[in-house]
């Protein structure tokens, strides 16, 4: 609790602290055999604080979003975890593209099963020293549309 300074003037800001400070002392769920990360501590607060700001500026510096957690909460804030908590935020904001692929197959798998006639064709790398696949690239043709351009005189099919 040594990171926070003191600030007398019971105002929202003295709310917010007391919020951070009852964040920082739950307990993370421990991990199943699911990679899942549980965001309920000081980190993840702050970087979902900090997701609209970088909405707005992706190339933000780290040592500015230093400056700014510093000024809007008062506390002491290292250049090394404002760095986290930013990573953190731009990870919210692009996603996490290895989960994303992850769920491509059943992705596919449902599209084709909805749609019986429509061609799907997923490329994949094969790497067989590591054993693992990597996307390459994807083609989805939906039956409707399949359908207009028979009708309209189209020969792609």
């Amino acid at each position: 609790m040594d990171d926070f300074e003191s600030n007398s003037n019971g105002s929202d800001l003295e709310k917010e602290r007391k919020t951070l400070l009852s964040k920082m002392r739950r307990k993370r769920v421990p991990s199943t055999d699911v990679d899942i990360h549980v965001c309920n501590g000081l980190h993840c607060y702050l970087s979902q604080e900090l997701t609209q700001t970088l909405l707005h500026d992706l190339d933000m510096p780290t040592r500015s979003v230093q400056i700014e957690i510093r000024k809007k909460y008062q506390m002491k804030f290292s250049r090394m975890k404002a760095f986290k908590v930013k990573q953190l935020a731009l990870q919210k904001i692009h996603g996490d593209y290895s989960r994303q692929y992850a769920i491509v197959r059943d992705y596919l798998e449902e599209l084709q099963r909805t749609n019986e006639s429509t061609t799907i064709k997923l490329e994949v790398e094969c790497n067989p020293i590591v054993d693992t696949r990597r996307f390459k690239r994807l083609y989805v043709c939906i039956r409707a549309l399949k359908k207009g351009f028979k009708a309209k005189g189209c020969s792609w099919s």
